[in-house]
C-alpha cells in the first residue's frame, strides 16, 4: 500500500527567505511535498482549497499576522487535521502564550532557527497530527459500527476498502454480494454481476457526487438489497465508491432506551410504541408486553399525546425516521 506523502505549507513574507527554507526542506526531506506563499492571503486561499498536514509561518506579516492566517484557516477548513509551527524574530511570552491559546499552535520558535531544528519541531507536528488521525478514524469506525445500515467503501476495481458492522454481516450471507479471495466485491447472481460492475464504473469515472441507485435481488432466498453509491476522490488517491446498502425483508431493531429518551416515554408506553411501529395489532402488542388490552389502549393515547402523533401510521413514520431507527440498540 502507498504512503501519502506529507504535505508542507512555509508562508513568509520575505521571498528570499522563503526561498532558502523551501529549498533546504526539498533537499534535505525528499518525501515531502513542500508549497510556499509571501502572502498570508494567498496561503488562505490555498488552504482552503487543499490544507497541508503542517503549515510554517511567520508572525509578523503585512494584512494578516500568522496568528489570525491560522485562525482563519482554521475556521475555514475545520475539517483538517493540520499541525502549525510558528516562526518569530521578535519572540516573547504574551506573543507565544497567544499562539498557544488561540491558534492551538504545536511549537513555537525564535528566528533564526536551525535546519535541524525545523525539521525536527515539523516531524514532532506529523506525529501529533498522525495521532490526532488515528483517534478521529477509531472515532468514525465506531459510530459507522453504530448504525443499522450496511456500509462498504470500495475501490475503482471493487476492491472492498472497508465494511461496518452491517456491512461485514451482509458479505457473510454472501447472497446477494460476495467477497472473492482478492476482496473483489461481486453479485453471488452471475446476471447481476454486469449491473453492479457499471455501477462502480460509472460512480469512479464520473465522481460528480451524484447518487446511483441499484437493487440487486437475493439467488438463494427470496427478498432483494437495495443500495444507493457515491464516489469520491481524496486527494492523490484512488476513487473510492461508498455503498449504503438496506434489506426491506431485515426488521429494524429499535432501541427501547433511544425511543424512550427521544419521545419523553415511559418504559411501558415505549414497548407498546415500538410494537405498533413494527406493525404489531394492539392485541399482539399488549400481548408481547404482558399488559391488558385496555392498559394498551391507555399507554398507546399517552403516546399520541407525547409525540404529537394523531394515528397509528403517524406514529409507525415517526419512530422510523427518529433516530432510534438508525442505531443499533
Amino acid at each position: 500500500m502507498s504512503v501519502q506523502r506529507p504535505a508542507i505549507h512555509f508562508v513568509d513574507d520575505d521571498p528570499a527567505l522563503l526561498r532558502g527554507m523551501s529549498l533546504s526542506m526539498r533537499r534535505r526531506r525528499p518525501d515531502w511535498i513542500i508549497q510556499s506563499d509571501d502572502d498570508p492571503l494567498k496561503a488562505l486561499e490555498s488552504f482552503a482549497a487543499a490544507p497541508a498536514d503542517v503549515v510554517v509561518s511567520d508572525l509578523r506579516m503585512p494584512g494578516l499576522n500568522g496568528i489570525e492566517m491560522l485562525l482563519k484557516m482554521k475556521a475555514r477548513r475545520p475539517d483538517a487535521a493540520t499541525g502549525f509551527v510558528m516562526l518569530t524574530g521578535t519572540g516573547s511570552y504574551e506573543t507565544a502564550l497567544k499562539a498557544i491559546n488561540d491558534a492551538k499552535i504545536v511549537r513555537f520558535l525564535e528566528k533564526p532557527c536551525e535546519t535541524d531544528d525545523l525539521i525536527s519541531a515539523i516531524e514532532d507536528t506529523l506525529a501529533n497530527s498522525s495521532t490526532a488521525l488515528q483517534t478521529a478514524a477509531a472515532n468514525a469506525e465506531e459510530a459507522a459500527d453504530a448504525v443499522n445500515a450496511a456500509v462498504l467503501i470500495l475501490g475503482p476495481d471493487a476492491r472492498l476498502i472497508y465494511a461496518n458492522a452491517a456491512g461485514r454481516d451482509l458479505l457473510s450471507e454472501a447472497d446477494p454480494l460476495t467477497l472473492n479471495e482478492d476482496s473483489i466485491c461481486r453479485p453471488r447472481d452471475a446476471s447481476n454481476r454486469d449491473a453492479f460492475a457499471a455501477l462502480i464504473a460509472d460512480c469512479a469515472t464520473h465522481q460528480d457526487g451524484r447518487p446511483h441507485w441499484l437493487t440487486l435481488d437475493r439467488s438463494t432466498a427470496t427478498g432483494y438489497i437495495s443500495m444507493v453509491a457515491k464516489c469520491e476522490a481524496p486527494d492523490g488517491q484512488s476513487p473510492r465508491v461508498t455503498i449504503i446498502a438496506s434489506d426491506p425483508e431485515r426488521r429494524t431493531i429499535l432501541s427501547t432506551d433511544a425511543v424512550r429518551h427521544l419521545f419523553n416515554l415511559s418504559r411501558a408506553e415505549a414497548a407498546i410504541a415500538i410494537s405498533i411501529a413494527k406493525g404489531d395489532r394492539l392485541e399482539d402488542a399488549a400481548a408481547a408486553s404482558g399488559v391488558t388490552i385496555s392498559s394498551a389502549r391507555t399507554y398507546l393515547k399517552r403516546v399520541f399525546l407525547k409525540t404529537g402523533a394523531g394515528r397509528q401510521a403517524d406514529l409507525v413514520k415517526l419512530v422510523h425516521n427518529s433516530p432510534a431507527a438508525l442505531i443499533k440498540r
